[in-house]
């Protein structure tokens, strides 16, 4: 079930979270690397999707981000410019290397307030904060992992987070399932 927000209004329900956690530590839960040294020398197109997800603890909010980077061959200049449009079957077909990996953003609060927001405000919460937070540390593990392979280092580009966008945007907010920000290039 998802719930539709301005930018504005994730903003305004996630500072309700921010004013009183702090950030205690940022760790990797997960990361998954596949790699075809048959695959080299050939033109390489890359994307990566992010989504995001709440949980909390007795005394902490978790934002959680998931990301799916993928390079892919395109000799051709064959592949859809849109990445969102790339089928299963075409992305095993083509994949040079991918990468998926799993961070988590922990932040402490007081166990009262912790319990009290709601989950509409912890998903609000993880979509503003997971990206900008944790983004850089997911962009040194895949520059650092592909450099380790027999393809060129990838450094991911930056993620405009969604608190950038305007104000009065609509955004679907994905309180139990988590929240996909797309496919970027």
């Amino acid at each position: 079930m998802s719930d539709e927000f301005t930018v504005g209004g994730l903003r305004d329900a996630a500072s309700v979270v921010l004013a009183d956690v702090d950030l205690s530590q940022v760790y990797m839960v997960h990361c998954d690397i596949h790699v075809r040294p048959e695959m080299t020398g050939r033109r390489l197109r890359s994307a990566f999707n992010v989504q995001t997800r709440a949980s909390r603890s007795e005394a902490s909010v978790q934002a959680w981000a998931k990301y799916a980077v993928i390079a892919l061959t395109d000799d051709d200049g064959s592949l859809p410019d849109n990445a969102n449009e790339l089928t299963e079957d075409l992305i095993e077909q083509t994949y040079a290397w991918r990468i998926e990996t799993e961070w988590v953003a922990d932040f402490g609060g007081d166990s009262a307030q912790v319990a009290a927001y709601s989950d509409a405000d912890l998903a609000a919460f993880a979509l503003i904060m997971a990206p900008p937070t944790l983004h850089p540390h997911v962009r040194e593990l895949v520059q650092s992992l592909t450099s380790r392979s027999p393809f060129p280092a990838y450094t991911m580009g930056l993620l405009t987070p969604i608190s950038a966008m305007g104000d009065d945007e609509i955004v679907e907010l994905y309180a139990e399932e988590g929240n996909d920000l797309g496919e970027h290039e």
